[in-house]
């Protein structure tokens, strides 16, 4: 885990000589200086990474991309998929993607540019991530745990945040022609959707309509709809923490992203019942500043939160409690964890 102030940038090895699995790309610009930042951002360890998971659509996890473009050669790349809660699922399955190409000067952009003009790589993935999902990376399973891929009332765990953007994504895509018209040309891309696991592979051809889209819907944006679009934009940030990625990698690994306490609370909750609750590293929600309650009967050999000057007074001391060790990046900088040591940078 590299030390990035209140942002993320870390890595996962499973074994020795193996590419890492990076998760999240963020700087915080106010601790990093950005001119001096090593280039390589691999430059702690042995290898590059050859897959990226972004937990969720918050900049500090993904601006690292846009200061360091070249750092994006990625055979695989996950993304948290929006949850089904309307009729609409189809729609919603893409919702990411429409969002991208509806905002021309928007961030998600120029990383859906990043990974469709990559040459160094033939052919990128993109895969859609709920609760159940297991994804293989060099011969180990990362098991899903959130978001849900549907939620249900009766469960209680939809939120007013998440449903509002639900419902905001489902007003325009019936309002406005425009965004109809660009799910429907992304939908004539002629993806290969696996079933199975959802997996989008870009070929040659739909690479060059990708791009086309981006060049052409960059200066289409329809006026009288962009303060719709505004509110959608910002109804999806309100609730990317709600909807972070959190996964664990059998009992090494447990990372939280930055749910909060509710949906820490579900996560913590399906853990402790199926007795899953021993991890040797766990990662902790938010830079260490969210917390349930339910999380008490995790316990862990280290506990890591990346976190800055700013948010490190913040951090819950209640995690201490669940770990043997608790490093923040704020104290001991880059931190390489191995199995049963650790290595201070």
């Amino acid at each position: 885990m590299k030390d990035v102030g209140d942002a993320l940038n870390m890595y996962l090895q499973e074994s020795k000589d193996v590419p890492y699995l990076m998760v999240d790309f963020g700087i915080d610009k106010e601790e990093v200086d950005v001119k001096t930042f090593d280039n390589n951002v691999f430059r702690c360890y042995s290898h590059s990474a050859d897959a990226f998971l972004l937990s969720h659509f918050h900049s500090d996890h993904y601006n690292g991309f846009v200061e360091f473009p070249s750092s994006s050669n990625f055979h695989d790349i996950y993304l948290p998929r929006f949850p089904e809660q309307m009729p609409n699922s189809i729609l919603l399955k893409r919702i990411f993607f429409t969002k991208w190409l509806i905002q021309g000067n928007n961030l998600w952009v120029e990383i859906l540019n990043l990974i469709v003009n990559k040459k160094n790589v033939p052919m990128k993935k993109i895969h859609l991530l709920s609760k159940g999902d297991v994804f293989l990376h060099n011969g180990h399973n990362y098991e899903v745990l959130w978001p849900p891929r549907k939620f249900d009332d009766g469960e209680k765990i939809l939120t007013t945040r998440t449903k509002r953007v639900i419902d905001l994504f489902n007003e325009i895509i019936k309002e406005d022609n425009l965004f109809s018209d660009i799910y429907n040309s992304l939908g004539k891309c002629d993806l290969d959707i696996i079933e199975t696991n959802d997996r989008i592979a870009f070929d040659k051809q739909s690479k060059e309509i990708l791009k086309e889209l981006i060049r052409s819907y960059r200066f289409q944006q329809p006026s009288k709809k962009k303060n719709k679009y505004k509110k959608f934009n910002e109804a999806l940030q309100d609730a990317a923490n709600r909807l972070s990625i959190a996964f664990r990698q059998e009992d090494n690994v447990l990372f939280l992203g930055d749910l909060e306490a509710h949906e820490l609370q579900c996560v913590a909750k399906e853990l402790k019942k199926r007795e899953q609750l021993h991890y040797d590293c766990v990662i902790a929600a938010h830079h260490g500043t969210h917390w349930n309650r339910s999380m008490r009967d995790l316990n862990c050999d280290y506990c890591l939160a990346s976190v800055g000057k700013t948010l490190a007074s913040k951090v819950d001391t209640h995690y201490k409690t669940i770990s043997s060790r608790l490093f923040l990046t704020h104290q001991v900088n880059d931190i390489v964890l191995q199995k049963n040591q650790y290595l201070i940078l």
